[in-house]
């Protein structure tokens, strides 16, 4: 399984803090959830989406049949975040 981090706006994966790819081959496998979402956490990343990927080929991560995001959003006016 892979796990990557995409920005929402323009689809880009992570590679390393401040830097980000449209291919999905350079894009940063963070092996788990959570070592992802804290990382969006810790460099205050907004608007950035958790992919699973459920085989073994990079590409599967754009069939969402297999897979499934969990989006980290900035918060919406007069909510706290």
């Amino acid at each position: 399984m892979k796990i990557l981090l995409r920005q929402v706006e323009d689809g880009s994966y992570y590679v390393s803090p401040g830097r980000w790819t449209k291919e999905l081959i350079e894009a940063h496998d963070f092996k788990r959830g959570v070592a992802a979402i804290e990382s969006a956490f810790d460099q205050g990343l907004k608007n950035v989406e958790v992919l699973y990927g459920f085989s073994d080929s990079v590409p599967n991560i754009e069939r969402p049949a297999m897979d499934f995001s969990i989006k980290l959003l900035s918060p919406r006016r007069g909510e706290q975040g």
